[in-house]
């Protein structure tokens, strides 16, 4: 896939040094040119991650890793294609991890994942968040 993919999230910290998030996102859209016509393909995966963070001695930094499972689904259509239009989808293991940066409740995550697409290729997806801890 060669577009932008974007992402929203919501989550729960119960405690310091740990939370849990659930996600959709839209892994992007392409299209390729075949000899008897186009084809196109979306990708698209939800998941659900534990988080756990690790405060570094600069008080307003943590790095985190994540760890959970995304159901990853890739959609194809075509006319060179019996029947036209095809679905692969799988829920498969997902790793992450990341630094955020943090003044009161909002802050500014960098982050990479990595996960499966079912039955074509690997996900990596590398992203930049800012989120706000709801009082």
């Amino acid at each position: 896939l060669d577009s932008n993919s974007w992402e929203a999230m919501v989550g729960w910290r119960p405690v310091q040094h740990f939370a849990v998030e659930a996600k959709y996102e839209s892994l992007g859209q392409s299209s390729s040119h075949l000899s008897h016509g186009d084809a196109t393909f979306d990708a698209k995966a939800a998941g659900l991650y534990a988080i756990g963070f690790l405060p570094l001695p600069a008080p307003a930094f943590d790095l985190f890793g994540k760890a959970g499972l995304v159901r990853a689904e890739l959609d194809g259509h075509s006319y060179t294609f019996y029947p036209s239009s095809r679905s692969n989808s799988a829920t498969e293991f997902a790793l992450g991890a990341g630094i955020r940066a943090h003044l009161g409740r909002v802050a500014l995550r960098l982050e990479f994942e990595h996960f499966d697409i079912p039955q074509t290729t690997h996900a990596y997806t590398y992203g930049i968040a800012v989120t706000c801890d709801l009082p």
